[in-house]
């Protein structure tokens, strides 16, 4: 049920100029190194009493990990270069996702995002959709 999801969602973002792989994401990847761009597209858990006849709720909670190698400056800090950067591809990507939406299930709707902290010398942005099918 959710694997059509991700492909839907992998299909978008290979339009996406600067992505150089979008893969599922899962807890084995946190340690796995990546030389360029990635996403990593991650799903809320579905509680399986929605999807029953009388509760029909055909509602997805999608994360996208935008994950964007930083290089640090002399003094360890983050070069305003790499975080425009880092913007850039974050709106390249909901553009794209916004466009086809209709394309990604029923609906697909941008509902959050987040900075989130650096990580390996990563730059981390998280976009949250919820996805109707």
């Amino acid at each position: 049920m959710l694997y059509p999801i991700y492909l839907q969602f992998k299909q978008c973002l290979n339009d996406v100029q600067g992505i150089t792989t979008v893969q599922l994401y899962s807890k084995q990847f946190e340690s796995v190194i990546t030389t360029g761009n990635a996403v990593f597209v991650a799903f809320e858990p579905v509680n399986i009493s929605q999807l029953i006849k009388e509760n029909k709720s055909n509602r997805v909670s999608v994360h996208l990990y935008i994950a964007t190698k930083v290089l640090s400056g002399t003094d360890g800090s983050i070069p305003d270069e790499s975080i425009l950067k880092h913007d850039d591809l974050f709106k390249k990507i909901t553009e794209v996702v916004d466009k086809k939406r209709l394309e990604i299930g029923k609906r697909t709707d941008l509902i959050g995002y987040a900075i989130q902290p650096i990580d390996s010398g990563f730059l981390i942005s998280r976009l949250d959709y919820e996805v109707r099918f």
